[in-house]
C-alpha cells in the first residue's frame, strides 16, 4: 500500500473520530446553575406578593450563594413594580413585591447575581385577581374509639394535629342535642405519656368549651373523658385517640387579630437555634414571607397586616425550618383578621362559612366566652393551602430546554456533515478501486481471455463486498451517533 493511501485512510479515520467525539462532548454539556423561585402563581390586586429565591448547582446538587437579586412585574411592555430581594434567610433571598391595582395576566422576572459572578434569569406568568379562591373544609378524620352517654364529648386539636414533643392545644366541647352545655369532666391519660399532667377535672364554660395543653411523648395518645353528672343522671364518656405528628414548630396562643396593626408571632421549636421561615397567606395567596432566628427554641416576630378586600378575612400563617420540609413538620394556623369587634367578626364568619364547619355550631349569644377560644375551634375546621409555598419556576427546565434545542440543531448539522463525509469517502474508494481494477485487468490480460474474465469476476466480487462492508459500518456509526443522549 502506498504512503498516500495510508495517509488518506488515517485522515478519514481521524475525521470520523473527531465528529463522533464532538457529538459525545456536545451531548454532555449541561446548564451548570439554575434559579428556583418560590411564589404563588396568582396574587391579589394591590396586595403583596411574597417571593423566595435560591440558586442551585446542578452538577453537585447544592445551593449556591446569591449576592443580589431583583424582581419586577411587567405586562409585556413595561415594568409595573420592581423590588430588590434583600432579606437573607440561610441560602435564600426573599422579599415582597407589590402587585398592581388592575387584574389580568402578567410576567414575573427575576435577575440574580451569584457569588461566582454568574448572572441568571428566571421568569414565570402571574395572574392578578380581585379575590382568592373560596375556602375549603378540612378533611378531618374521626379520632374516637368509643363514645356514649347523653352528653356528647368531643376533643379537637386546635391546629389540626397533635404534635410530638411540642405543646399542642386541644379544645374540649360538651353538648346535648347540638346545644352547648357547661359540664365538669374528669380527664386522664389512658394510653401513652405526656410531659405534663392533665388537669384531673376541667369544666366547660357556657359555650360548652374548655382548653387544655398536652405534650405527647409517645407514638400514640389516648385520653379518657368522663362527665361528673348531677345525682340521678347517667355519666357520659369518650376516649379520643391521637397519633402525634412529627411537627418541628408550634405557634403559641393566636386566633383573632386586628388588621392595620402588628401581628406578633411567638414560635416554639424542637431546634435550639437556626433560621425559621414564616409565611403569611390570605386564604390561598401568599402575601408575605419573613424569617427569624431561633434562640433557646423560641423565635418572635412582628408583621404588619394590610387592609384586606373583605372583613373578616381568613389568614393562614406557617413556620418551618426549610422550604423543602413536608407540611406536617411545619407549624400552621388560620387567623381571623378584622377591624370589627372580635364577636361581630366571628358572627360574620359563621354566617358566610357555616357550610365548611362540619355542623360545628356554637349557638352562643354575644359575649358569653373568650372569643379566641371560639375562633380557634372554628378555624381549625378549614383546610390549609396545598403545596405551599409553591415552586413557581425552576430556570433549569427553561435553560435545559433551550440547551436541548441547540444540541438538537448541532446534532442535525453533525449528521449532515457525517453523511456528506461518508459519501465522499465512498466516492474516493470507488475511484481507487476503479484504478486498481484497470491495473489488475492489464496484468490478467497476459493470461488470455479466460484470465481477463476471471479478473473481472474477482474485481466485481471484491468491490461489492467491500462497499457493503463499508456502508454497513458507516450506517452503524450513524445509528450510534443518532442514539447519543442529548437531554
Amino acid at each position: 500500500m502506498k504512503f498516500q493511501h495510508k495517509l488518506a485512510i488515517l485522515f478519514a479515520f481521524l475525521w470520523f473520530f473527531a465528529l463522533l467525539s464532538f457529538g459525545l462532548f456536545l451531548s454532555q454539556l449541561d446548564h451548570p446553575y439554575a434559579l428556583q423561585l418560590f411564589a404563588s402563581s396568582r396574587a391579589i390586586a394591590h396586595q403583596s406578593l411574597a417571593l423566595r429565591l435560591t440558586a442551585r448547582d446542578l452538577k453537585y446538587q447544592q445551593n449556591v450563594r446569591i449576592l443580589s437579586a431583583k424582581a419586577r412585574l411587567s405586562d409585556g411592555e413595561k415594568a409595573l413594580s420592581e423590588q430588590a430581594l434583600e432579606e437573607r434567610a440561610g441560602e435564600f433571598l426573599q422579599g415582597n413585591l407589590q402587585a398592581p391595582d388592575r387584574t389580568g395576566e402578567f410576567v414575573l422576572h427575576v435577575d440574580a447575581l451569584l457569588e461566582n459572578q454568574i448572572e441568571l434569569h428566571a421568569e414565570a406568568p402571574i395572574a392578578i385577581d380581585e379575590r382568592p379562591h373560596p375556602l375549603k373544609a378540612a378533611n378531618r378524620q374521626a379520632g374516637y374509639i368509643e363514645r356514649n352517654g347523653p352528653i356528647l364529648l368531643e376533643l379537637y386539636a386546635t391546629d389540626g394535629a397533635v404534635s410530638s414533643g411540642l405543646p399542642s392545644r386541644l379544645t374540649l366541647r360538651s353538648s346535648r342535642e347540638g346545644l352547648p352545655v357547661s359540664q365538669k369532666i374528669a380527664l386522664q391519660i389512658e394510653e401513652g405519656r405526656s410531659s405534663g399532667a392533665l388537669p384531673g377535672v376541667i369544666e366547660t364554660g357556657p359555650d360548652g368549651l374548655a382548653e387544655l395543653n398536652v405534650t405527647a411523648l409517645t407514638p400514640t395518645l389516648k385520653i379518657q373523658m368522663q362527665t361528673l353528672p348531677e345525682e340521678g343522671e347517667a355519666p357520659s364518656e369518650a376516649r379520643p385517640h391521637w397519633i402525634p405528628k412529627p411537627t418541628q414548630f408550634v405557634f403559641r396562643d393566636l386566633a383573632a387579630v386586628q388588621t392595620d396593626t402588628e401581628l406578633r408571632l411567638d414560635i416554639q421549636s424542637l431546634y435550639r437555634q437556626g433560621v425559621v421561615f414564616i409565611d403569611l397567606f390570605y386564604q390561598d395567596r401568599w402575601l408575605y414571607t419573613h424569617s427569624a432566628e431561633l434562640t433557646d427554641n423560641r423565635a418572635q416576630l412582628s408583621l404588619s397586616l394590610p387592609r384586606l378586600p373583605e372583613d373578616p378575612a381568613i389568614l393562614w400563617v406557617q413556620a418551618y425550618r426549610s422550604p423543602y420540609l413536608p407540611g406536617e413538620a411545619r407549624a400552621s394556623r388560620h387567623l381571623l383578621a378584622t377591624q370589627q369587634t372580635p364577636q361581630d367578626a366571628l358572627n360574620a364568619f359563621l354566617l358566610n362559612h357555616r357550610s365548611l364547619l362540619n355542623g360545628l355550631d356554637l349557638g352562643l349569644p354575644q359575649g358569653e366566652s373568650p372569643i379566641d377560644r371560639q375562633a380557634a375551634l372554628l378555624l381549625s375546621e378549614l383546610a390549609p393551602p396545598t403545596d405551599e409555598p409553591p415552586l413557581l419556576c425552576d430556570s433549569s427546565q427553561q435553560a435545559r430546554q433551550e440547551l436541548l434545542t441547540v444540541k438538537t440543531r448541532w446534532q442535525n448539522r453533525l449528521t449532515a456533515v457525517y453523511v456528506v463525509s461518508s459519501l465522499i469517502l465512498i466516492a474516493v474508494i470507488l475511484i481507487q478501486l476503479r484504478k486498481n481494477k484497470r491495473k489488475t485487468e492489464q496484468q490478467w490480460s497476459e493470461f488470455g481471455e479466460e484470465g481477463e474474465q476471471g479478473s473481472r469476476r474477482h474485481n466485481v466480487w471484491l468491490t461489492v463486498s467491500f462497499l457493503l462492508l463499508l456502508i454497513t459500518f458507516l450506517l452503524g456509526v450513524l445509528w450510534l451517533f443518532r442514539q447519543i443522549l442529548w437531554k
